[in-house]
């Protein structure tokens, strides 16, 4: 499993092949800022994790207000920094998944936005090499199925996951029942809305050079592979 951009990147060193989405959220990701913050339009220095599901979230964060690139500046470093980046006052915000919003918060900092007020709500795929792939195919539909039968689970009794997720993963059982509050765990195919958002994701990896040349959404998603 992992998210769109990740896959896109690895999939132009090795031919893999995206089966189904089994979770999704717009709110997942969040936009964390100082707290003298109260308007994005105040933001000059955005912290962000190149090519990642981060950049892409603050790009259309500034699309959607219409603040040009160049007049902000981009911090980059890794997920765990930019909490006390931001405490430190290095960092005016920045767009990044769990746990890192709620720690930002803890240091006194504020949640502003979410990705999907910004137009982007992450899907995370079922992926497998595409060598694997050609020659099991009834394994690979065995394994979304009871994929799908987990995400039931899970969705209809939360603590019944949390604790499981405790005792093999050493996750906190609160931690898990948080998540399951803001992500649609949920395996599906994929809709024509989807792949529109993944060539957009394909097109940003090209511009900002993060990939030399565009992910091939046509040929790595497998649409009607999974059948609800």
């Amino acid at each position: 499993g992992s998210a769109e951009p990740t896959v896109m990147i690895r999939s132009l060193r090795t031919p893999l092949k995206v089966l189904a989405v089994m979770g999704q959220s717009g709110t997942y990701i969040k936009l964390t800022a100082r707290p003298q913050i109260t308007d994005v339009k105040q933001i000059k220095k955005y912290g962000i994790v190149p090519g990642t599901v981060s950049d892409f979230s603050t790009a259309k964060l500034l699309s959607k207000y219409k603040i040009a690139p160049s007049s902000v500046e981009m911090v980059k470093s890794g997920p765990p920094e930019f909490p006390a980046l931001l405490s430190r006052g290095d960092v005016d915000a920045y767009f990044l998944w769990e746990p890192w919003p709620t720690n930002g918060v803890k240091l006194g900092a504020k949640v502003l936005l979410t990705s999907g007020e910004v137009g982007y709500a992450y899907n995370m795929w079922v992926v497998t090499t595409a060598a694997w792939f050609d020659g099991h195919k009834a394994e690979a539909r065995a394994l979304i199925g009871a994929l799908a039968q987990a995400c039931k689970t899970v969705s209809s009794d939360p603590d019944k996951a949390a604790v499981a997720n405790q005792a093999v993963a050493k996750i906190p059982r609160q931690t898990s029942i948080d998540l399951l509050k803001e992500v649609d765990c949920k395996v599906r195919d994929f809709t024509p809305a989807d792949l529109v958002t993944y060539k957009e994701i394909a097109d940003f990896l090209v511009e900002r050079k993060v990939t030399p040349t565009l992910a091939d959404v046509d040929k790595l998603i497998q649409v009607g592979f999974y059948k609800e």
